[in-house]
């Protein structure tokens, strides 16, 4: 059950926090519109290995097979092939530049936000609340590898879609299906973006349907045979290339990993400045406790909200029990209005139904 507080004491102070982030990612994805316009069209690689990321696609147009012995040692590429394959039809006309695998990218990066924009919308979030977390997603994304000639773009959104798709069709089979064949796409562009597939079968299973889930895994690991072997017949080395080399040259460095957590705190820092005062607002700013929403209770698997045994009687982290009443309500009449804060909005489409607390008697 989701519990949520009354709206009508927080209206114009919602519509002021909704305006400000509003106003906020927009400024961000306006800077992030200019970086991402001026470097685009260079002619020159925008980062260190970007050039090994157009020999599938060269490969193919000369007729090629990416992934065989006869192009070893000269070339190898350790990203998948559908990268390549989607990049192909507009090479073939303006040929395996930059140029054209960077609008690639940058096309499937738009389109992963507004696939982030329509989930968030499917699980009820109001429009503007929607509107600045693409516009957050896309001012991250545009300081990293994704406007540049790597797959990464490509894999982001097919990950998004194998969780969305499911999620809008309410977990029915075809969009279950959608979500599987998205997950596999993921594989075969770069390995960890199959992610999708493995999460949307454990939520089916621990909160849908036991039946579901295994369903839903055979229907996986089946399409997961069937498209190895195929892979393997038709391209010899791919596995070697994507996943045994990979895991042999790559490394770990605290050291490393430091840096870009300090490069990413510099360039992303519309998303930091969001979350730095976010945390302020809800844990550190005087007064911000006292307002928390109820969490379950897991040890006891129920909601301390739950009328006890003894009477009607509404529990709360405070101990305060007077003047606290359950009154449920239809999903439609809990549905948040676009003036909402960013935490009131409606429970997720699994839940049967909604309780709100109220202060009347």
């Amino acid at each position: 059950m989701h519990f949520q507080r009354d709206s009508s004491k927080l209206t114009f102070r919602a519509t002021i926090k909704s305006g400000r982030l509003f106003i906020c990612s927009l400024a961000a994805a306006l800077a992030s519109a200019v970086f991402m316009l001026a470097n685009v069209p260079l002619a020159h690689p925008l980062q260190c290995r970007e050039t090994a990321d157009t020999f599938g696609t060269a490969l193919l147009l000369q007729g090629k097979n990416p992934f065989s012995l006869e192009q070893r040692p000269d070339y190898f590429y350790s990203y998948g092939i559908v990268h390549s394959l989607l990049t192909y039809p507009l090479a073939r006309v303006f040929g395996a530049t930059f140029l054209v695998h960077r609008v690639i990218a940058c096309t499937c990066l738009m389109l992963a936000c507004a696939v982030l924009y329509w989930g968030m919308r499917v699980t009820r979030v109001p429009r503007l609340l929607a509107f600045c977390g693409a516009l957050l997603l896309f001012d991250h994304l545009v300081f990293s590898f994704a406007i540049t000639a790597k797959p990464d773009s490509v894999g982001l959104l097919f990950l998004l879609l194998s969780v969305v798709i499911p999620l809008a069709r309410d977990f029915r089979w075809d969009g279950i299906a959608l979500g599987i064949l998205f997950s596999l796409l993921g594989l075969y562009t770069k390995p960890y973006f199959v992610a999708g597939g493995p999460l949307l079968i454990l939520y089916l299973f621990l909160f849908r349907s036991k039946g579901a889930g295994l369903a839903a895994g055979v229907l996986f690991a089946g399409l997961l045979v069937a498209t190895l072997a195929a892979v393997n017949a038709l391209l010899p080395t791919y596995f070697t290339d994507v996943f045994y080399d990979q895991r042999n040259i790559a490394e770990f460095s605290l050291k490393h990993l430091g840096i870009m957590l300090l490069e990413y705190a510099v360039l992303g820092w519309a998303l930091v400045l969001v979350l730095g005062w976010r945390f302020w607002s809800e844990f550190l700013a005087p007064g911000a406790l006292r307002d928390l929403v109820p969490r379950w209770d897991f040890l006891r698997l129920s909601d301390p909200h739950t009328p006890s045994r003894s009477g009607n009687r509404c529990r709360s982290y405070a101990g305060n029990s007077s003047n606290c009443r359950l009154r449920k309500v239809s999903p439609s009449a809990a549905r948040p209005s676009s003036t909402r804060d960013l935490f009131s909005a409606s429970q997720p489409p699994f839940l049967p139904s909604t309780v709100v607390r109220s202060s009347s008697a």
